[in-house]
């Protein structure tokens, strides 16, 4: 194994080398401890009537506005406190989980080395599946300290009423009552309604086109039951892994890279496998190369006994004249 440094390596870099050597790579960040909010995100869903106009204050100036115009037993002298509520879980809804949001992306997310992208994706999810269950328990109990001290401090709220409400219309599609119901026979205007102009309790209401499709709940789940789960309709979480490189920095990356040692069986085959390549390369350049050489120094030696020839026969010639000439005198 032979230890490697990679400094300040990129982020196609960093996954290029986790997919080679993932069980030596480690890059230690130079931020060991990062915010939450430098790599998640968060962007909750209500549930459709905490969106909707039924829990506007327009809405409920209005229903308080009506709400001694009719009979004790009808049910719009009660909306306000029943649309009131509604509203009041709401906002609590809102503000819980604006609390928690703030408190959740401001805490640290303390590493010492760069993790995996699979490993972070799991850990953060793991870490957010606790938050929002940590969360919607905690709004839980706050609507029980709510439900107990109404039980036992009894406080008051609204009107005074002992009546009981009825309704003669049961189709869950709406309230509106069918049944013309008189207590008692109108002869005469019993009041004229002032309207101010300049800042009048009349508004036009959004229908709410209930939506099954966007909406976890089903058009006839309880208001409690959408409670205990916090109001939400959706968490919509966001993780960014190159946002989370980017705050770790890793200045360097190290890792060990494996070197492939042979054994001796392997040695000795490789040995015989070079052996017998050079004995058939020899075979293959030995006889043209001897015969090559053999024929140069044959040629050659040819080349050398014609010269000495030559030079024997140019001697002869001279040494027989000289001989005559001696002779002769």
């Amino acid at each position: 194994m032979v230890p490697t440094t990679e400094p300040k390596p990129s982020l196609t870099t960093y996954k290029d080398l986790q997919d080679k050597y993932s069980k030596t790579l480690k890059c230690p960040c130079s931020n060991v401890i990062i915010p939450h909010q430098q790599f998640v995100s968060l962007s909750p869903v209500f549930h459709q009537v905490c969106e909707s106009d039924f829990v506007t204050e327009k809405w409920l100036l209005l229903l308080k506005y009506i709400r001694t115009k009719y009979s004790t037993v009808d049910w719009r002298n009660r909306a306000f406190s029943q649309f009131h509520l509604l509203s009041e879980f709401c906002k609590l809804a809102n503000e819980t989980i604006d609390d928690a949001l703030h408190r959740f992306v401001s805490q640290p997310f303390i590493v010492s080395n760069l993790l995996p992208e699979i490993d972070f994706t799991k850990q953060l999810n793991l870490t957010l599946d606790q938050f929002f269950q940590s969360t919607i328990d905690y709004f839980g109990l706050l609507i029980k300290t709510v439900q107990i001290l109404t039980q036992v401090d009894q406080p008051y709220s609204g009107q005074i009423g002992a009546n009981v409400m009825r309704l003669e219309n049961e189709n869950p599609a709406g309230i509106l009552e069918e049944h013309e119901t008189y207590i008692w026979k109108i002869t005469q205007s019993k009041e004229i309604y002032d309207l101010n102009p300049d800042n009048p309790p009349w508004f036009n209401v959004r229908s709410l086109d209930y939506n099954t499709t966007f909406s976890r709940f089903q058009p006839n789940t309880s208001i409690s039951e959408i409670v205990q789960k916090i109001m939400i309709e959706q968490w919509n979480s966001l993780i960014s892994y190159d946002q989370f490189y980017e705050s770790c920095a890793p200045t360097y990356c190290t890792y060990s890279q494996r070197i492939y040692k042979k054994n001796i069986f392997e040695t000795m085959i490789m040995l015989l496998s070079l052996i017998g390549g050079l004995i058939f390369a020899l075979r293959l350049i030995v006889p043209p190369l001897v015969n090559f050489v053999f024929n140069s120094l044959t040629r050659t030696k040819k080349e050398q006994n014609q010269t000495q020839g030559n030079r024997y026969s140019d001697i002869y010639p001279i040494g027989s004249k000289n001989a005559i000439r001696t002779n002769v005198s």
